[in-house]
C-alpha cells in the first residue's frame, strides 16, 4: 500500500496519468484469475508496442513484460537509477537493451562485451538552502532483515556524535518502510525524522536541500544526491561485509565499489 502511495504521488508530481492493474491475492482461484487478467494486459498495451520501456526489472510484472518483449522481438528500455542494476546488467550484456540511467554504468560494463546502449541521463540541479547541518539519507535495511537494528543504530550514533560536537542539526529523511519504532529510536539520538511518500531525491527537488554534509550507506539516493546538490558533502558508511547475509555480499560490495568511484567517500567503520 505504501509503495502504491508513493507511485501515485510521483505520477502526480510530474503530471503523468497511470493506468492501475489491481490483483487481490484470494485463494488459488483468485492467483490464477489475476495472472490472466495480467497476461490479457500484457497482450493488449504490448502487443502493438515497438517498444517496452520498464521501470524497475526487479518486478514480477517488469519481468513478464520483458519475457514477452524478448519472444516478441520488442525493444526493451530500462529506465533506472536503482543500485540494483549493477547486479542486474551483467545477465543482459548479451541483449540490445537501452538503458537510460543517471548511475556511471558505462564505467562498470566498458571492460565487459556487450551489446547494451546506455543513455546516461541528465541531472537536475536542486536548489541550496543556507544551513549547518548533517543529513543521514535512510534505508530499510532492518525491516527487509539484511541489518541488526543494533548495528544500524550505533552507525547513526556514530553520525550524531560528529555532528553535535560540531554543533550542527541531525536530520534523517527515513524511507517510507522504516518502521515507527526504529525512528523513534533515531529521534531520541537527536535527529529530526522527516518522513515523506516522496523518494527523497524529489522531496529535495520540491523543498530544497540544506547544505552540509549527507551520509547514508550503499543508498542510491545518496548517490543520486551527490550529483543533485551542489557544495555539499557526501559519504557512505561501511561495515564488515560479514554483517550482511551471505547471498548479497558481493552485490553489496559492488555499490561500494560504484559510489567509490563517482567521487563518495567511503567511511569504514569497525565495531
Amino acid at each position: 500500500m505504501l509503495q502504491n502511495k508513493q507511485y501515485k504521488n510521483v505520477l502526480a508530481a510530474n503530471k503523468i496519468k497511470g493506468r492501475f492493474l489491481v490483483i487481490r491475492r484470494v485463494g488459488v482461484f483468485g492467483k490464477l484469475k489475476g495472472l490472466l487478467l495480467l497476461l490479457y494486459c500484457i497482450a493488449r498495451y504490448a502487443g502493438h508496442a515497438q517498444e517496452i520501456i520498464i521501470g524497475d526489472a526487479r518486478s514480477i510484472f517488469s519481468k513478464l513484460f520483458i519475457l514477452f518483449g524478448n519472444l516478441f522481438n520488442r525493444r526493451i528500455v530500462l529506465v533506472d537509477d536503482g543500485l540494483y542494476l549493477l547486479s542486474y546488467i551483467s545477465k543482459v550484456l548479451d541483449k540490445r537493451y537501452v538503458i537510460y540511467t543517471k548511475l556511471p554504468l558505462e564505467k562498470v560494463v566498458r571492460s565487459c562485451v556487450s551489446r547494451l546502449y546506455i543513455v546516461p541521463q541528465e541531472v537536475k540541479k536542486i536548489e541550496i538552502i543556507p544551513a549547518n547541518s548533517v543529513s543521514f539519507v535512510g534505508m530499510k535495511l532492518v525491516e527487509i532483515g539484511y541489518l541488526d537494528e543494533d548495528i544500524y543504530i550505533k552507525i547513526l550514533q556514530e553520525v550524531a556524535y560528529k555532528g553535535k560536537g560540531s554543533g550542527k542539526n541531525l536530520i534523517y529523511y527515513a524511507h517510507r518502510e522504516e518502521s515507527d519504532n526504529k525512528l523513534s529510536l533515531i529521534e531520541s539520538l537527536g535527529y529530526k525524522v522527516i518522513k515523506s511518500e516522496l523518494p527523497v531525491e524529489q522531496l529535495l527537488e520540491r523543498d530544497g536541500a540544506p547544505s552540509g554534509s549527507y551520509y547514508s550507506l550503499y543508498s542510491t539516493a545518496i548517490y543520486n544526491l551527490s550529483k543533485s546538490i551542489a557544495g555539499s558533502k557526501f559519504y557512505s558508511y561501511r561495515i564488515d561485509k560479514f554483517y550482511w547475509p551471505a547471498h548479497a555480499r558481493e552485490a553489496i560490495e559492488q555499490c561500494y565499489d560504484l559510489l567509490k568511484i563517482s567521487g563518495i567517500e567511503i567511511l569504514d567503520i569497525r565495531f
